[in-house]
């Protein structure tokens, strides 16, 4: 029989080096900038191009960067970039932010399957008419364009992480991530690629190590680089942001570092800001209050941008509400708790004018400072 060692073809021979990307950018600035622009460093650079922009055509979130929208579970992140991958197909305003440029959109969904895919575009559709009337022509017109041009990948339950380890336990980029790139090469006008979430796509190592996260960056990155698209990244936000209502970014330091852009949703009150936690291109911008609709007291999971003077107003009168159920450390002569607001006692119901000299017992009374004066 054939040995299959020696029918291997190429083998016993060298083979060829990869080229190395960071031997093809060893040049002089003078010199890559003329191949690659025509242009030199004594010229002002083109001017930046903007996926977001603010009202005033400010830029908030370029092309060819990679950002992270961050938000804890049922605050509406998927929604959220549903809706942006919307906004950038037909050209509306996104969460208040201005779409310059339309294109294609890579909405790649980690946790959804295709009916679920099915029901989001389809939820902002049939609202999108509701603060932007058209024509039955022009409706049609932008169903269509966004089934030609949003390329949805329902991901629910495959395998897709593009950092994995060899052999030997060593980082390395997974085929996953080759065939995304290959197949990203072939697709034209894409401005917009969305991984959601960021755990589905980045392994299992990623949020807990430094050097694993550096190589996801590195991987979205290389999405970015190669199509000129703007890439947003949807991560969880930590158990602690969910507790204290401060938003941040689930996972190593490596994560929030190498990404350019990074903005998250937080529930507060009946509301949801969107916040920004870091932009390396832009100006920040102000916190934003969003809110999901309701119609015939059903919530519609699409967040919208309501009037930002009486989403703050009613804020602070919630805030100032639940300041006065906040718990004293005086009790009632039953032994229960006083609230502040007319005293009201947490055990006994009773709401007192006066507050009552503290008991060295509390008859059972359930302490909700968790010590006892």
């Amino acid at each position: 029989d054939e040995d299959p060692q020696q029918s291997m073809p190429g083998q016993g021979e060298k083979a060829e080096p990869k080229p190395s990307e960071l031997a093809a950018r060893w040049m002089p600035v003078g010199k890559a900038i003329k191949e690659q622009f025509d242009d030199t460093v004594g010229n002002p650079p083109k001017k930046r191009d903007w996926l977001l922009t603010d009202k005033e055509g400010e830029g908030v979130f370029p092309f060819g960067k990679c950002g992270i929208l961050a938000a804890g579970g049922g605050t509406g992140k998927t929604a959220a970039l549903c809706q942006l991958a919307v906004s950038v197909v037909l050209g509306v305003d996104w969460l208040g932010f201005k779409v310059p440029t339309t294109g294609k959109v890579i909405l790649a969904l980690g946790e959804e399957d295709l009916a679920e895919v099915w029901r989001r575009l389809n939820t902002i559709v049939n609202n999108l008419y509701r603060v932007r009337p058209a024509s039955s022509e022009q409706i049609a017109l932008d169903v269509k364009a966004i089934e030609e041009n949003i390329i949805a990948l329902p991901l629910a339950g495959c395998p897709v992480s593009f950092i994995g380890v060899d052999a030997k336990k060593q980082l390395e980029t997974t085929k996953e991530l080759d065939i995304f790139r290959k197949l990203l090469a072939e697709e034209k006008d894409v401005r917009l690629i969305i991984l959601d979430p960021l755990s589905r796509f980045a392994g299992l190592e990623t949020e807990k190590d430094n050097a694993a996260a550096t190589r996801f960056v590195q991987a979205v990155e290389s999405l970015a680089t190669s199509s000129g698209a703007a890439v947003m990244v949807a991560s969880h936000s930590s158990q602690a942001s969910q507790q204290d209502g401060r938003p941040n970014v689930r996972g190593v330091t490596a994560i929030l570092d190498g990404f350019r852009w990074v903005a998250a949703l937080a529930k507060e009150g009946d509301y949801i800001r969107l916040e920004q936690l870091k932009t390396n291109y832009s100006a920040w911008f102000k916190p934003i209050y969003l809110e999901m609709p309701k119609k015939d007291n059903k919530v519609i999971p699409i967040l919208v941008v309501p009037d930002q003077d009486a989403a703050k107003k009613a804020i602070e009168e919630t805030e100032q509400e639940e300041k006065k159920r906040r718990p004293t450390k005086k009790k009632c002569e039953c032994g229960g708790f006083l609230y502040e607001k007319d005293k009201f006692c947490n055990q006994c119901g009773k709401s007192l004018n006066s507050p009552v000299a503290a008991k060295q017992e509390t008859n059972g009374a359930v302490d909700p400072f968790g010590d006892d004066e």
